[in-house]
């Protein structure tokens, strides 16, 4: 019985730090991202991606809607392959108001099964991965954009949510940069 409840506190203790990640800033100091502590849209993104530049403005009108609604955006940057200056120079240049972080283990990025930039992942405490996939539909194949954007999945999975509504669209595919 003794063995039992071991186990069962361990593996408790267990599930709670595995939803933890660490990152890094622009400043190169470590944190850790808890999945646990509130909504967050996880956007993956690199700072060469044409998409991820020209979708910064997008995710900066996201951060600013949403934030009273106590739903966060940050953006991951998956690898070692910029530094951190690299990562400031790309929030600097392209005006970002939301945190930007570097996810070098590439932990948070399996997590999610990131595979593209940009590439958004709507996660809730206690609901899980509640989207995931592209933020738009401006870009539909690689190097091909529509001049109109007709579905705003990302907009739409948060709109939803913060309106307390079922996610009309859970999954879409992802069109982008690979992430290597």
């Amino acid at each position: 019985m003794r063995y039992l409840i071991g186990v069962l506190i361990i593996c408790s203790v267990a599930s709670v730090y595995a939803q933890r990640f660490e990152v890094k800033s622009t400043l190169g100091s470590s944190l850790y991202i808890d999945l646990k502590r509130e909504p967050v849209v996880y956007v993956f993104i690199s700072p060469e991606c044409p998409l991820c530049q020209n979708y910064t403005k997008t995710l900066n009108e996201f951060y600013d809607k949403y934030a009273s609604n106590r739903v966060a955006i940050v953006g991951i940057i998956p690898g070692k392959i910029y530094s951190s200056k690299q990562v400031a120079d790309f929030s600097r240049l392209y005006k970002v108001k939301f945190p930007v972080y570097t996810d070098e283990n590439m932990n948070l990025t399996r997590y999610f099964k990131a595979t593209i930039t940009p590439e958004a992942f709507f996660y809730v405490p206690n609901k899980g991965l509640i989207y995931s996939g592209r933020i738009d539909n401006w870009a539909y194949a690689p190097g091909r954009k529509r001049t109109v954007i007709t579905e705003h999945d990302l907009r739409n999975a948060l709109d939803a949510y913060v309106a307390g509504k079922a996610v009309p669209v859970t999954q879409t595919k992802a069109v982008g940069c690979f992430i290597e």
